[in-house]
């Protein structure tokens, strides 16, 4: 009974224990009316290069026409995404992943903290341009 009791518990502590979860689907963060006459790709090159976005350790890869490519290296883990902007947004989008555990659309949890803080991040950098040239 007790082996029985040691096993449904370590059971239940695994079962907790959530290794991945759904891959963050953003919507794209808007850009601010007062920045509609900027060219989006210079903007999205400011906005990226901002020390709010690189410090947490995102970094410029590639530009492109459409998006620009950002890469993030953290420990073992690597995770890199194209922002694209479209649509008076810039939208981050997954391209690829290394160490976490990407497979039918679910991913390592910390991967959809680290999308929602870039969000967030490149949200703060966004209105702090905008103020500055409102």
């Amino acid at each position: 009974m007790k082996k029985h009791l040691i096993a449904v518990a370590v059971m239940a502590l695994f079962a907790g224990c959530q290794s991945t979860v759904p891959i963050h689907e953003s919507e794209g963060v808007p850009i601010p009316s007062a920045l509609n006459e900027r060219d989006s790709k210079e903007l999205a090159v400011e906005v990226v290069n901002d020390p709010i976005i690189t410090g947490r350790g995102w970094y410029l890869t590639e530009r492109h026409d459409d998006r620009v490519s950002l890469r993030l290296e953290i420990r073992t883990h690597v995770a890199e995404v194209d922002v694209y902007f479209e649509d008076n947004r810039l939208k981050p989008v997954l391209v690829s992943t290394e160490n976490l555990h990407q497979t039918n659309g679910e991913i390592h949890p910390n991967f959809n903290v680290w999308i929602r803080n870039l969000e967030s991040d490149m949200r703060r950098v966004l209105s702090r341009i905008a103020a500055t040239e409102g």
